[in-house]
């Protein structure tokens, strides 16, 4: 049995949950799964689960797919491009094997379109068990959904979203039944909905009660711990933001305001423990807050322009949640924490579904999700932050309702909410599908164009596509793959990338270009400095930071100086980074800046080492370890299968050779520079794009500016909003832009 996912997180969770449940031995024996750069299976493995992209490739290697007898895909509803293929496909299989059994799951989709496409299926709706749901939605819309969102977590996190407030509360809130499907397409959560209470309303202090569980019998009472909360964001940049945000709040509240106005309440007795001014109180103070939350009546602290009444003070165990994260720190947000800590999972759409964690009371939905667009005309794609559809917005909802009742905050109004797309758009109709089109002639897709998709893109993208492979001849005037097409279809590449890394043998700069394109297809490795110190602070945030003489000081004083003393720091260590970042530039532009930085860190001998390297410069380690992986992938692939040995590392004297080598792989890339000089022309198609003052992946862009240059060579364009900029560009000699 052959399972697939689009998420490697899913996969990853979902066998191993499988696994255990059928209690055949640890993961890899009789269930084992596949990802890129994991293969955790054996010759015991009978039920194997895989990613869209590895199952994908597994057909490149064998058509029929003869190994397995049945075949999953599985969230089939996020329409992922490589879902829509494996989708087509199936119906080719079922033509060729008519013993293979071919199961399509998903939790909501739309049926019609399915139905259509796979000539009436029979269709088997499973009833699950939703708890009790209460929705809120802003009064009016929210201008910074980032602060909102922040904000949000800490109301809940302290008293129960216990919000004092001008005028009404900040929240409306409705019932589960608003928890259905778009067009009612499938109706197993509305037929089981649950009226909402009077008493379920927020501030409802059920932390302290006791929680419903479905453990095999109905309305079996276990004791719970505090409910975890699962934050929806668009990606790991603003996980990154809020996450520096919530702690910096968090220093404050428990090294300041808190403690402050615990002492200046003067002699008071709670639980055992006397509050009275002082330092010999003060540490009992921190050891009570941080050892379980000992209740802390009517003690009140600002944030923004709201007041928050909290109840109880918890620790807080702040984690993130995103597919590039390496799979050892995507496993921490499923392992528990103790009783008198909360978790916070800042995650983007990759926990939407599959993917269920333990204990999560509470979600809080930016609304947001970050996609993007491919522009044919331009040859360019366009990354945005844009509404999610009603569809998500419902499976965000529902991870609250798993485990027991649960609450639901959302960043957007009731009136937003109705106003947003029932599904999102199909990857396929906004993506570039240079590399499916390679994909599907591997797949002995004799046309392309021709292939039966759930619903066809349009013709002028396939035909993009097809331009680009004839230009870099993966394919001739009689659409068939050659040879060097029929290689580029052994790299887990996009064609671009695998052109330019074959294209490095004849230059003899392999070793350089694999080590380009591996630091192109990874996320980028720097870190967004303005948070960079909380990239190496506790995950668990407590009052134990800072020198606790600070709480003596005037309790006026605190919240503007503090603040003012914090930017100063941010803004002088941005200073530092910029200056120790100067050294590593290359003068010749981004794609060299980021070969010369892997190799400096690959020199450091030890991991102590490298870890040194990367934060003098605030560059990311795990994201430079991933490099790594991926380089040595390509080159065992080369030798492997294409017997290319790799070449000997050029002296950096001798890296015109690598530049020569991206001028010929990516000459549709190549840019002349204007009058403005942030502004280059495409060569092809007469493109004009922008070059921002300070690069996307580097600082080289500033030190560029000081030279004129005639030629640079772009990499894949990327758009933000409707206005082209240069992803990687180094600049390029006229003499290499001829050649």
């Amino acid at each position: 049995m052959l399972i697939s996912l689009p998420r490697r997180v899913a996969t990853i969770t979902v066998a191993e949950r499988v696994a255990k449940e059928m209690n055949r031995g640890n993961i890899g024996n009789y269930v084992g799964y596949t990802i890129r750069f994991q293969n955790v299976c054996s010759k015991e493995t009978r039920i194997k689960f895989v990613t869209d992209g590895i199952l994908i490739r597994e057909i490149m290697n064998d058509p029929l797919l003869k190994k397995y007898k049945f075949l999953i895909l599985d969230e089939i509803h996020e329409r992922s491009i490589r879902t829509d293929v494996l989708l087509g496909y199936a119906k080719i299989l079922l033509q060729k094997r008519k013993k293979l059994k071919i199961i399509l799951m998903s939790a909501t989709f739309d049926i019609g379109t399915f139905n259509h496409f796979l000539d009436n299926p029979p269709i088997i709706s499973i009833p699950h068990k939703l708890h009790k749901i209460t929705i809120f939605y802003p009064q009016k819309p929210i201008e910074d959904y980032l602060l909102s969102t922040v904000s949000t977590i800490l109301q809940i996190h302290f008293g129960n979203a216990k919000i004092k407030s001008e005028g009404s509360t900040y929240y409306e809130y409705e019932d589960a039944g608003d928890l259905k499907c778009p067009n009612s397409q499938i109706h197993a959560e509305e037929e089981i909905k649950e009226e909402i209470k009077e008493e379920d309303k927020p501030g409802d202090g059920s932390d302290d009660g006791e929680n419903y569980t479905t453990c095999g019998k109905k309305n079996r009472k276990k004791k719970s711990r505090i409910g975890d909360i699962l934050v929806f964001l668009p990606g790991q940049e603003e996980i990154e933001i809020v996450n520096a945000m919530l702690k910096e709040k968090l220093k404050i509240i428990y090294k300041g305001t808190l403690l402050k106005r615990l002492i200046n309440h003067g002699d008071k007795s709670k639980d055992g423990i006397t509050i009275s001014k002082g330092n010999d109180t003060l540490n009992e103070i921190n050891s009570s807050i941080n050892s379980g939350g000992q209740p802390v009546d009517s003690i009140c602290f600002h944030f923004g322009e709201t007041e928050i009444v909290p109840d109880k003070i918890y620790n807080m165990k702040i984690l993130q949640l995103y597919s590039s994260l390496p799979n050892k720190k995507q496993k921490i947000v499923f392992e528990p924490v103790p009783a008198n800590t909360r978790k916070v999972i800042l995650s983007t759409n990759v926990a939407e579904t599959s993917v269920t964690i333990p204990n999560i009371k509470y979600v809080v939905d930016s609304g947001k999700v970050k996609i993007k667009f491919f522009d044919e005309k331009r040859g360019s794609s366009v990354l945005k932050i844009t509404h999610i559809s009603k569809d998500s917005a419902v499976q965000r909802s529902g991870r609250a309702g798993r485990e027991a009742p649960g609450q639901v905050y959302r960043m957007y109004t009731k009136e937003e909410y109705e106003k947003m797309n029932p599904f999102l758009i199909p990857e396929i109709f906004r993506s570039d599908l240079t590399q499916i089109y390679l994909e599907l002639k591997a797949m002995n897709i004799k046309n392309p164009l021709q292939f039966d998709f759930p619903e066809n893109p349009k013709k002028e993208v396939f035909v993009h596509a097809a331009r680009i492979l004839f230009k870099i001849n993966a394919i001739d005037v009689n659409n068939d793959l050659t040879e060097l097409g029929k290689k580029l279809c052994l790299l887990p590449l996009s064609p671009i990338y695998a052109n330019m890394l074959l294209c490095s043998v004849q230059f003899q700069c392999i070793d350089e270009i694999a080590t380009i394109v591996a630091m192109l297809s990874c996320d980028s490795i720097f870190l967004n400095y303005n948070f960079y110190e909380d990239m190496n602070e506790k995950d668990v945030v407590d009052d134990k930071r800072g020198d606790q003489s600070k709480g003596e000081e005037n309790n006026d004083e605190m919240d503007g100086e503090g603040e003012d003393e914090e930017a100063k720091k941010i803004n002088d260590r941005n200073k530092l980074i910029n200056v120790a970042r100067r050294k590593l530039v290359h003068p010749d532009g981004d794609h060299l800046t980021l070969l010369h930085i892997f190799y400096l860190w690959k020199e450091e001998l030890s991991n102590n080492e490298k870890k040194n390297f990367c934060h003098m410069y605030a560059l990311n380690n795990e994201v430079l370890i991933q490099v790594e992986k991926v380089k040595m992938q390509l080159l065992e692939i080369m030798k492997n299968k294409m017997g290319i040995a790799t070449s000997k590392r050029l002296h950096m004297h001798k890296w015109d050779q690598v530049l020569i080598c991206l001028c010929k792989s990516c000459f549709f890339n190549v840019a002349k520079s204007t009058t403005n000089t942030n502004v280059f022309l495409n060569l092809v198609n007469k493109t004009k794009i922008g070059c921002s003052n300070t690069s996307r992946r580097t600082s080289s862009s500033s030190n560029r500016s000081k030279t004129p240059i005639g030629f640079s060579i772009t990499d894949v364009p990327l758009r933000v909003c409707n206005s082209p900029f240069l992803s990687a560009s180094p600049s390029v000699r006229k003499t290499y832009s001829r050649q």
